[in-house]
């Protein structure tokens, strides 16, 4: 991952080759996951993360931040550069409030402070909270480009949001048709066109999470 220095990605991919050859079973999350881990002469299993339904959204919760349903963009993610989110940030602030769940204090954080439209709300861990959120929102952005199954994906899904999110074989992998898709370099346009569309994105995800997605 590019967050990383040369020297540190020098390490990790050292421990991930030794660990591989140790092992007597390999692990993966997400089908990609399991054609990497195929350069390992070694058996590989793949389990992906799962998701229950949500509980009711009392969307009455939404007042405490001055929300009203439907009318924002919702990101919840580490504020890394891999996931995007000032990118994504920056592409929707002009056409409609941006609320960002995620820990602040890291420069992407603070990159965000000065932002006009754009909400932040900190790390939050109250499932009532994020539910709300989540079944609130007018579009979910989902800004990953690296790793596996990204349980706060099957979340999003779960509730029934309309989502937008980077185009890579990670997430096509788990939402196939089923979202607009944006990219790094084009992203200002594809979000600005996922939120124009964004009733006409699917929300009812639930086959493609009977799909292996179900714990």
């Amino acid at each position: 991952r590019g967050k990383y220095s040369p020297a540190v990605q020098r390490y990790l991919k050292w421990a991930e080759r030794t660990a591989a050859k140790a092992a007597d079973l390999l692990v993966a999350d997400h089908p990609e996951m399991a054609r990497y881990a195929a350069r390992y002469a070694k058996p590989c299993a793949e389990i992906a993360y799962g998701v229950d339904d949500p509980a009711p959204a009392d969307l009455k919760i939404l007042s405490r931040f001055g929300l009203q349903p439907s009318s924002y963009a919702l990101i919840i993610a580490r504020l890394v550069p891999e996931n995007h989110v000032r990118l994504a940030a920056e592409a929707l602030s002009p056409h409609c409030p941006v609320v960002v769940v995620g820990p602040t204090n890291n420069p992407e954080g603070r990159a965000l402070e000065g932002l006009g439209n754009v909400q932040l709300l900190g790390a939050q861990f109250d499932a009532e909270v994020l539910n709300a959120l989540r079944a609130g929102c007018g579009l979910y952005v989902h800004g990953h480009s690296a790793g596996g199954t990204n349980p706060g994906l099957l979340q999003a899904m779960a509730a029934g949001c309309a989502i937008a999110a980077h185009d890579n074989v990670f997430n096509r992998g788990i939402l196939g048709e089923a979202a607009a898709y944006f990219t790094a370099t084009e992203a200002h346009k594809g979000l600005a066109a996922a939120w124009a569309g964004r009733d006409s994105l699917y929300r009812d995800h639930q086959a493609r999470l009977e799909q292996g997605f179900r714990w």
